[in-house]
């Protein structure tokens, strides 16, 4: 018979379990980059999917929005996680810009859903 509860038929899953045990069971991932606005005045979105138990949705959010959300957190939450920004006014279109910027922005949202209170607050919904 297979004991649910034998030390050997969970320990496999054992690393998987203690992660999720950290997170309040929201996932969030940068699936993709969009380049919009007229020529004049182009700027970048990051299409967010965000997932839950229940749910899936993508979101679309600009840079400006993180850093607004950055703001709020510190406010309430100083020890939250810092939002990395860049001095970089030219070239912020740049493949590579672009690329680096979603990566440390992945980081950022992993950092805050990896702290339950921050990502149970209300700025984070």
């Amino acid at each position: 018979a297979y004991e649910v509860w034998e030390e050997a038929s969970w320990w496999g899953h054992r690393g998987k379990l203690e992660m999720e045990s950290r997170r309040p069971g929201i996932r969030a991932y940068i699936a993709r980059t969009e380049t919009r606005g007229p020529k004049s005045a182009m700027y970048t979105t990051y299409v967010v999917h965000v997932k839950t138990a229940f749910h899936v949705r993508g979101v679309t959010r600009r840079f400006s929005d993180f850093a607004s959300l950055d703001r709020q957190l510190r406010a309430k939450f100083p020890a939250a996680p810092h939002l990395v920004r860049s001095s970089r006014v030219l070239g912020t279109l740049s493949p590579h810009f672009v690329q680096e910027r979603r990566q440390q922005l992945q980081e950022y949202l992993d950092a805050l859903l990896g702290d339950h209170q921050l990502a149970c607050s209300q700025f984070v919904r």
